[in-house]
């Protein structure tokens, strides 16, 4: 595991789903928890709009100085992969990695509605994998 020089601990962007994240949701305590962690606003929580979830995402990463790791959990997860679709960072740059924590899934879960999945629909190619379904 390559550790970061202290000089260059990277700025960990906490990007939440639907709703944000409440006060004991795990990103609140890493908030809490580490002084280089900060939540991204992406206004709108009840109801998000990709273009503008990405546009806050992409204000987010350019103001922040040094490199960055993006921790996305749910819906977040989204704007990050259509962030990184539109904005095609380029390897090296500000964004040293990304942590996708359970993607939803618009087909499958119940939870989100209609306009949900067209407004924060991933976007076509991931560059991700799944992990094949258990048999």
């Amino acid at each position: 595991m390559t550790a970061f020089a202290p000089h260059t601990d990277p700025t960990i962007l906490l990007v939440p789903g639907l709703d944000n994240s409440g006060p004991t949701h795990w990103q609140s305590l890493w908030e809490r928890q580490w002084l280089n962690c900060h939540r991204v606003d992406m206004g709108n929580w009840h109801t998000p709009n990709r273009n503008a979830w990405v546009n806050r995402l992409n204000i987010a990463i350019r103001q922040t100085e040094g490199p960055i790791v993006l921790v996305a959990h749910s819906l977040g997860c989204h704007a990050v992969a259509w962030w990184a679709a539109l904005e095609r960072p380029r390897a090296g740059g500000k964004v040293a990695g990304a942590l996708l924590v359970a993607p939803p899934e618009g087909q499958r879960d119940g939870a989100c509605m209609e306009e949900l999945r067209n407004a924060a629909s991933p976007p076509p190619q991931t560059c991700g994998r799944r992990s094949p379904s258990p048999r």
